[in-house]
């Protein structure tokens, strides 16, 4: 009997198919009949972003229905940010709550595999994997890698006067009064407290920083913030809150003007406009043959729809982004970048962070000096210290397993 159960867990699995996230090249993937995830591939950072739970009722007050969902988003670079948008508030920031963290080790990639029974999982950057339900919920109990808390959305009773209903109606009153201000800090109020009770995290493997709750835009983007660094079961590995820049490089677009040898564009300010220009010419000719287009019937449609054809393959829509590309700089060397636009007389500020590798941010909180916990797992050796924190010991029992359903076999 034995026998036949493992034979039939290696047939199950012998089905089961795995992607990597980077090899996607499509904006979807559907993974069984129930469940589509997004997928978002940026620069070097891919994700994977799938909806866990959805509450829908009818207002009370002007009728109309009220949608809520959450999405979870896990991106290839270790960053897990979670969407919690009650569609009921008077504006986008105070109806879209978000809650993120940052794990670390953050270089392992991140790859989805589906089973035959339409259930389906994740494996992210710190090695952990999760595990999901044929209806895209997270399913805790086999996720374990992850202490995950993901209680299902509901959208909360909201008393008329603090309704969205009652902000429409003061619609002639200027966005700063008061009567207007308390509805809206409202609605943020409860919005967070609500996604501060329905979602958590805690690691088995690794480590991680929990980046906060945001309404209205993602945490992990302000340079002035500290974190807390947590390895399993929640333990403090710092004895004080880290700066953001342990944990990240800070993001600056490129300058064509000296000094700029921190992070210097790849072309010239003449030959950089030049290029623009061409774009903006090709861009300004589309626009005229598509608007003509409309007033064209049968075989006269045929050269311009060709000539379209001819100058879109010219015409570049990230050119900008091309020519003006951006550099990761530690926080000194964004900050003296940064501080000679007076210098330069060019626009130049910090535009977001990026995380660190996984040795990067070790290497430094070690030096630091602050994070003893830390210094005593990896006893000098930043592989060493990581390898401590993935738990060999629980490797080492799966390994112990899988040896003794081979001699069972033989």
């Amino acid at each position: 009997m034995k026998l036949i159960t493992i034979l039939l867990l290696f047939s199950i699995n012998s089905y089961s198919q795995t992607i990597h996230c980077k090899d996607i090249k499509e904006r979807s993937l559907q993974v069984n009949e129930q469940v589509t995830i997004r997928i978002d591939n940026f620069s070097d950072v891919c994700s994977f972003t799938i909806e866990t739970s959805r509450d829908s009722k009818v207002s009370p007050y002007s009728q109309s229905r009220q949608d809520a969902s959450r999405q979870w988003s896990f991106q290839s670079k270790g960053k897990i940010n979670v969407l919690s948008n009650y569609g009921t508030g008077p504006t986008d920031s105070s109806s879209s709550g978000y809650k993120s963290y940052q794990l670390f080790p953050n270089d392992k990639g991140l790859s989805i595999t589906k089973n035959q029974d339409g259930t389906f999982s994740m494996a992210l950057a710190n090695g952990a994997k999760v595990h999901f339900s044929k209806n895209g919920s997270i399913d805790t109990r086999k996720t374990t890698d992850l202490k995950i808390k993901d209680r299902p959305i509901e959208l909360p009773t909201i008393p008329k006067s603090k309704s969205s209903y009652q902000y429409e109606k003061l619609d002639a009153l200027d966005y700063r009064d008061p009567k207007k201000v308390s509805i809206r800090v409202y609605h943020r109020g409860l919005y967070t407290s609500a996604i501060s009770r329905s979602i958590g995290l805690e690691t088995n493997i690794g480590m991680y920083i929990p980046l906060g709750i945001e309404m209205g835009k993602l945490p992990g983007s302000n340079s002035n913030s500290s974190y807390t660094l947590f390895g399993k079961d929640d333990e403090k590995l710092c004895s004080s809150k880290m700066p953001a820049s342990y944990f990240f490089n800070y993001i600056v677009k490129c300058s064509t003007r000296t000094p700029n040898s921190q992070c210097p564009c790849s072309l010239s300010e003449e030959e950089i406009s030049s290029r623009l220009n061409t774009n903006y010419a090709l861009e300004g000719e589309i626009r005229k043959l598509k608007n003509r287009l409309r007033s064209v019937q049968g075989d006269e449609r045929f050269p311009i729809e060709k000539e379209i054809e001819r100058l879109e393959l010219k015409y570049d829509s990230k050119l900008y982004s091309k020519l003006y590309s951006s550099c990761a700089l530690d926080k000194d060397d964004a900050n003296s970048f940064v501080a000679d636009r007076r210098r330069s007389g060019d626009h130049r500020e910090i535009d977001g962070l990026q995380v660190k590798t996984s040795s990067q941010v070790m290497d430094k909180l070690i030096n630091s000096g602050k994070c003893a916990k830390l210094k005593s797992l990896s006893e000098n050796c930043i592989h060493c210290g990581l390898e401590s924190l993935i738990n060999l010991e629980m490797i080492d029992i799966q390994k112990k397993n899988l040896d003794k359903i081979i001699k069972e076999i033989e």
